[in-house]
């Protein structure tokens, strides 16, 4: 039996190890809840959709499949919003408490898959890792734009009881604990499920564990376990099927998420080799991902010559820090193969002991985390979108955090021998590398959570112009608007559907309405009026559309925007003082 697993394996009894786990936890659960309180990051469209969607969910009876014109990212955030509603009231700040909540059961999960797959003190180590986070990172652990913490827990959990259920499997067990095992095959296949409809990005780990629990636990799932495997499993993954089923007009699922994978159309008329897109991932998605930022605070370009002064210095930082995160994962690859090796090597010629039996489960769930996160990596660097847009393309990277226990263990193992040694001068300088590159990590990570903390200011002072913006268009009595896409969702939510929007999108302001509703009530009132970024394509569009019409059109400048008024709408009212006046 793996040292310290014990307690995972019967009877739960906490000791210093969870109750410095549950401090960490709580840390890292109040450092999120201090930064969504200070407004930190500021809301944008893409939140608002699913706040909005939580807003239909608790007071209109609505129940979406997927986030609002999206046919493969599931609902979870806006229903856990929905439910927080009625407790805390309509704000951004609830639908990001739900997030937390997912992120808080993310961070359990990961420390006993960790304690039972590894030891105690490594997972206090890797859960100290994972409570911290650079700006990217963080914002994605409690931004509400689909698919994110939610996946990270169910990702995690789905690893726990697959886990659990191969070591702790024996023949001749009682009925009872037949029972239980049953019901948490159940569990499993539903917690699969959910993951699926959540975000499809964690396939590559379903797979993995349907491998792992195929090979280990076969004789068990020849029974009822498979059917309450596949029970559950269909039951989260119920919403998924039926909306493909009705998917006749719209595309399905599986349709959708290829289209996603290469891109706009537009994308092809670069035609990068699939090299660009490897370096692109190594130099600035991954680092991005796993919390480089730091090292080098700039976004890099992935044509050499949009490098700037810095380019250099940013391309070392940044390479050396994905190539490292990529020798660590083909380190922890061989160690894990290797101990499948010697396992099979006995095997074959001897009857091989429960506790060797473990081992070689432990070795191979260890392959699983590996292996779902090399196969999210090469897919990553094979889509055309990652060689265009490294860092905008950084969200499908994050189910990497559910193997980051299994990615860093070779430095842990390499820099934990010198426990071993007798004196602190026979340390070797592979000991001393291995603690150096894991101070370096988790220094980086710390400097990144502080660093989040300096962006509080800016978040409030777009929160400000936010709200400057509602209070001139409630003034000039603007409750039906066309507006670019990311100015209409999250202004609809701040002003609870007061002002209604809808989205006109690039220089042919083509419409963009992820709820339908919302366009058909603005197109309907044809005194609606046109706000527009200052200097954005719709506002230059539209005002040679304004210059050519017949109708007449009020122009106003106020908050970085442009309005156009059809005159007919004009009723008394009072102007802010910063709003420039014209009529033409």
């Amino acid at each position: 039996m793996h040292p310290g697993n014990n307690i995972y394996l019967r009877h739960f009894k906490p000791g210093m190890y969870e109750i410095t786990a549950f401090g960490i936890i709580a840390l890292a659960i109040l450092v999120r809840i201090l930064l969504i309180a200070y407004g930190w990051p500021h809301t944008e469209s893409d939140e608002g959709a699913i706040d909005l969607m939580a807003l239909h969910i608790a007071y209109r009876g609505e129940h979406p499949i997927f986030i609002y014109h999206q046919s493969y990212m599931g609902s979870l955030e806006a229903f856990l919003g929905a439910g927080l509603f009625h407790i805390f009231g309509v704000s951004v700040f609830t639908v990001r408490l739900g997030l937390i909540i997912f992120f808080a059961l993310f961070l359990i999960s990961m420390y006993l898959m960790t304690s039972l797959l590894y030891n105690k003190k490594f997972a206090l180590f890797t859960l100290l890792l994972l409570s911290l986070g650079s700006s990217s990172i963080l914002s994605r652990e409690v931004e509400a734009l689909g698919g994110r913490p939610e996946n990270l827990f169910l990702g995690s959990m789905m690893m726990l009881l697959a886990s659990w259920l191969a070591l702790t499997y024996r023949r001749g067990i009682s009925r009872r604990k037949q029972l239980v095992r049953t019901a948490l095959y159940g569990i499993l296949g539903l917690t699969t499920g959910l993951a699926i409809w959540s975000d499809l990005l964690i396939l590559p780990f379903v797979l993995m564990v349907a491998l792992f629990l195929a090979f280990f636990c076969w004789r068990e799932l020849r029974r009822w376990a498979l059917a309450c495997l596949v029970s559950g499993l269909l039951i989260g993954v119920f919403p998924v099927i039926v909306f493909n089923i009705r998917a006749h007009s719209g595309p399905d699922t599986l349709s959708a998420i290829l289209s996603v994978r290469q891109g706009p159309q537009s994308f092809a008329t670069y035609h990068l080799p699939r090299i660009q897109g490897i370096f692109a991932t190594v130099q600035e998605s991954l680092p991005h991902a796993t919390g480089a930022y730091p090292l080098c605070p700039v976004e890099l370009s992935p044509f050499p010559e949009h490098l700037g002064p810095h380019g250099l210095q940013c391309t070392l930082a940044y390479g050396g820090w994905g190539l490292g995160f990529i020798t660590l994962l083909i380190l922890a690859l061989l160690l894990a193969i290797a101990g499948l090796y010697t396992f099979w090597s006995h095997y074959r010629i001897k009857k091989i002991s429960s506790e060797d039996r473990q081992h070689a489960i432990r070795h191979a769930a260890r392959l699983v985390l590996l292996g779902g996160a090399g196969i999210t990596l090469m897919l990553f660097a094979l889509s055309p979108q990652t060689a265009l847009l490294p860092f905008r393309s950084v969200r499908y990277l994050t189910p990497l955090l559910v193997a980051a226990p299994a990615v860093i263990w070779p430095l842990w193992l390499g820099a934990s021998r010198i426990q071993q040694l007798n004196s602190l001068k026979r340390a070797t300088i592979k000991v001393i590398i291995c603690q150096a590159l894991l101070l370096l990590i988790a220094v980086t990570l710390l400097l990144d959570t502080i660093n989040t903390f300096g962006e509080i200011p800016k978040a409030q002072a777009v929160t400000q112009h936010q709200t400057r913006l509602i209070q001139d268009l409630q003034r000039i009595h603007a409750t039906h608007i066309y507006a670019d896409y990311e100015t209409c969702y999250w202004l609809v939510f701040a002003t609870n559907e007061q002002i209604i929007c809808s989205a006109l999108e690039g220089s042919t302001l083509y419409s963009f309405d992820k709820y339908t509703l919302y366009g058909a009530i603005v197109r309907r009132d044809p005194y609606s009026p046109y706000v527009f970024p200052l200097h954005s394509a719709q506002a230059a569009t539209f005002a040679q559309k304004a210059a050519a019409s017949p109708h007449r059109f009020q122009r106003l400048e106020f908050d970085g925007y442009v309005i156009y008024r059809p005159m007919a709408s004009l009723p008394p009212t009072t102007f802010s003082k910063r709003a420039n006046r014209e009529t033409f």
